[in-house]
């Protein structure tokens, strides 16, 4: 079927069963702009993404999405670029939308256009919001305890592999990450997730190298000196001790590292007070807090820096998840995770269930 006014141009529409299928993807301004930008990179830099490399901003990706255990998810499936994540919303439209493309045959010299697809949905994207990747970390790895011993893992996976079964950003999953103190063994590849008295068995190890080193952990050093404080303990990999390490710490220009004085005091008080079962003497608690921390930040450690972290009883202080336990509502949300993180899920499968009327 074609039209042709005498000033117009020809448009041809094919018949239904000859078009091709096609998604309308609509991208956001700050995404299309990055996309397009003549230099993504420093476009990148200004836009509140120091972190994105030239040759990363090509990288987008797709993933399917299951609820987390402890937050609600907008939609089934996202698109990642390398350090933010876009919900994927499938979004019906009454209007007539063809996809079309230029023609030119001996009827029509000067060119015509031909429908060669008609779409009644655009996929529409929106930045997500007040979502982590921790919740995803903590159900997916085998735990790691200051003995050594790791539960067992029928198929341990790398880093890269992990982030690639979450579905949010590179640099969302890094963030949360460094937060949780992870870390990966490289033969063969696994990673784990360690528990608060390992965390504090490998920070005092660091602290007493420090010591013993004459390096000042309150102030900038350097990569090399960070390195000559990782202890080397058969008991302990030397991964568990740069998590750490780095947990608590900023990597500025060059190789200097500093030591964040407020994320470093809470981060060791938390620590000391999950890896305490039950109640415990507060006294006892902060003393053994200040006693964990460089000497110039020992009268630091205060109750208030943990608010919401601990619950107290008289003169006994817990943690909050040890205070309510509740185990097998915990255990059986991280089954219901690992089970998403595994499994494997076409993004394209997932857009039925996020269908909204225009």
């Amino acid at each position: 079927m074609s039209t042709q006014g005498e000033t117009g141009i020809t448009f041809a529409l094919l018949p239904e069963e000859q078009q091709q299928h096609y998604r309308l993807l609509e991208f956001p301004p700050e995404l299309l702009s990055l996309l397009t930008s003549d230099n993504p990179a420093k476009y990148a830099r200004t836009t509140a993404q120091p972190s994105v490399k030239a040759n990363d901003i090509s990288r987008l990706q797709f993933k399917s999405q299951e609820a987390p255990p402890t937050q609600a998810v907008e939609s089934n499936a996202v698109l990642c670029t390398p350090s933010k994540t876009y919900n994927i919303r499938q979004v019906n439209t009454s209007n007539s939308v063809f996809v079309t493309r230029p023609v030119e045959g001996e009827r029509d010299p000067g060119g015509g256009t031909q429908a060669v697809a008609q779409s009644n949905f655009t996929l529409e994207l929106s930045p997500a919001s007040n979502v982590s990747a921790a919740p995803y970390l903590e159900a997916a790895l085998p735990t790691y305890s200051s003995s050594g011993h790791a539960q067992p893992r029928e198929a341990p996976v790398s880093k890269e592999e992990l982030f690639k079964n979450i579905p949010l950003s590179d640099a969302e999953c890094e963030q949360a990450w460094t937060e949780l103190t992870c870390f990966e063994l490289h033969h063969p590849p696994a990673c784990f997730l360690p528990t608060a008295k390992a965390k504090v068995a490998a920070w005092r190890s660091i602290l007493n190298a420090a010591i013993v080193s004459g390096v000042d952990l309150t102030s900038i050093s350097t990569e090399e000196q960070m390195d000559r404080i990782i202890d080397e303990d058969d008991d302990r990999p030397v991964e568990l001790s740069r998590a750490v390490l780095r947990s608590v710490s900023t990597v500025t220009d060059g190789d200097t590292v500093k030591v964040d004085e407020d994320r470093c005091i809470r981060r060791v008080g938390l620590n000391e007070l999950e890896s305490r079962t039950g109640y415990t003497p507060t006294a006892d608690f902060t003393k053994a807090w200040a006693d964990a921390l460089p000497e110039k930040w020992r009268d630091k450690a205060r109750l208030e820096l943990l608010e919401g972290k601990f619950a107290i009883d008289g003169q006994q202080i817990t943690a909050v998840e040890n205070a309510v336990p509740s185990k097998a509502g915990a255990n059986g949300e991280a089954a219901g995770a690992k089970s998403s993180l595994g499994a494997k899920r076409k993004w394209h499968d997932k857009f039925r269930a996020s269908k909204k009327a225009a």
